[in-house]
C-alpha cells in the first residue's frame, strides 16, 4: 500500500519511536506503515493494540512517551506536543493511547474506539454482527477490570490492604468473563482460547492482559492465585500466549 502524502510520521514528544516490520510485508523500508500507537512507556493500554497489530503481522510505529519526576511534579514530552497535535489534527479527544491510522488520514483517540479500529482493519472483530457486538461488549467490561487496576496503581498507597481490595472488586468482573468462556465451552473439546467466534478478536487481547496485570498483582503481594479461582482463565491465559500469532 503506497500512503498519501506523510501523516503523523513522527513525534516530537515521544522519548522512543519503533518501528516494527515483519518480512512478509511487501512494503518498502523507507515506507511509514499504514498504523502508528502512542502511548506512555509502559505496557497499560499500550500492550493490546501492539500485541493486535504483531499478531496480525502488520506493520506499524510505536510512540513511546516518557514521564519523569519534576521537582515536586513530573514532566513529559507528551503533554507539551498534545495541544499541537489536537490543532494539527482536528482532534479535540486527543490522548493516550491513540492510533494514527495514516492510510485513512485520520486520529483516532480513546482506548476501546483504538481497539475498534484497528480490530475492524485487520480482522479481530468478529465475523457477523452479533460478534461485532460481543467484540464491544466484552472490551466495555473488561475495561472495567483494568479501571480497577488503575486506581490500584495511581490512587492507593501501595499497602497489602489495598491489593486484596483491588483483587476482591476484580473478581466480580472476572467471574463474568469466566462465564462467558464457560458459554463457549463445547463438551470434550479444550478449554477455548477465544472469546468470540471461536477465533482471534480484540477482546481476547485485553483479556489476557489483564489476567497478567492481576496474575502479577498476586504474585507481587503474595496473595493466592486470581487463577485459581478461575480454571477456564486460566486455560485462556495459558493457551493464547502458546499461539503462533
Amino acid at each position: 500500500m503506497v500512503l498519501p502524502h506523510p501523516f503523523m510520521t513522527k513525534s516530537s514528544g515521544a522519548g522512543t519511536t519503533i518501528t516494527v516490520r515483519f518480512p512478509s510485508n511487501a512494503a518498502a523500508p523507507d515506507e511509514p506503515p499504514r498504523f502508528a500507537t502512542g502511548y506512555w512507556a509502559i505496557r497499560g493500554l499500550g500492550a493490546p493494540l501492539r500485541m493486535m497489530l504483531c499478531a496480525a503481522k502488520c506493520d506499524h510505529t510505536v510512540f513511546l512517551y516518557d514521564v519523569v519526576e519534576d521537582g515536586d511534579g513530573w514532566k513529559s514530552g507528551w503533554w507539551k506536543e498534545k495541544p499541537q497535535l489536537i490543532e494539527k489534527y482536528s482532534q479535540p479527544l486527543m490522548n493516550l493511547p491513540f492510533v494514527a491510522d495514516r492510510a485513512e488520514r485520520r486520529m483516532v483517540c480513546q482506548t476501546n474506539a483504538c481497539m475498534a479500529h484497528i480490530a475492524q482493519e485487520v480482522g479481530f472483530w468478529g465475523s457477523t454482527k452479533e460478534e461485532a457486538s460481543q467484540c464491544e461488549e466484552l472490551l466495555c467490561e473488561i475495561y472495567d477490570v483494568r479501571n480497577i487496576m488503575f486506581y490500584f496503581a495511581y490512587g492507593g498507597d501501595g499497602s497489602k490492604e489495598v491489593a486484596e481490595k483491588a483483587l476482591a472488586d476484580a473478581k466480580k468482573h472476572f467471574a463474568k468473563l469466566e462465564a462467558v468462556l464457560k458459554l463457549k465451552q463445547v463438551k470434550g473439546a479444550p478449554t477455548p482460547v477465544h472469546l468470540v467466534g471461536g477465533k482471534v478478536s480484540a477482546p481476547d487481547f485485553h483479556f489476557f492482559e489483564m489476567l497478567d496485570q492481576y496474575s502479577g498483582l498476586c504474585s507481587c503481594y503474595g496473595l493466592p492465585s486470581l487463577l485459581e479461582d478461575y480454571p477456564l482463565s486460566k486455560a485462556f491465559k495459558d493457551g493464547f500466549e502458546k499461539l503462533e500469532e
